[in-house]
């Protein structure tokens, strides 16, 4: 579901721990929400894209025009 996403962190050198504790996420949340089994938050989503540098609607498209 997050490919995307997986893929940027991969090439920005960003491992799942990493990346959560820069955008101020629980590591277990965060590793969670990227296996499907719990929700990402638009807050989560924004911190994401920030820390990465990346566009929301391209990060994320299931959610794009409010989906899910």
């Amino acid at each position: 579901m997050y490919e995307r996403l997986k893929e940027q962190m991969k090439q920005k050198g960003y491992s799942k721990t990493k990346l959560a504790l820069e955008c101020k996420i629980s590591p277990s949340n965060l590793i969670q929400a990227l296996n499907g089994k719990r929700q990402m938050f638009p807050a989560w989503r924004k911190a994401i894209c920030e820390v990465l540098n990346v566009d929301d609607a391209d990060m994320f498209p299931p959610y794009r025009n409010g989906g899910l």
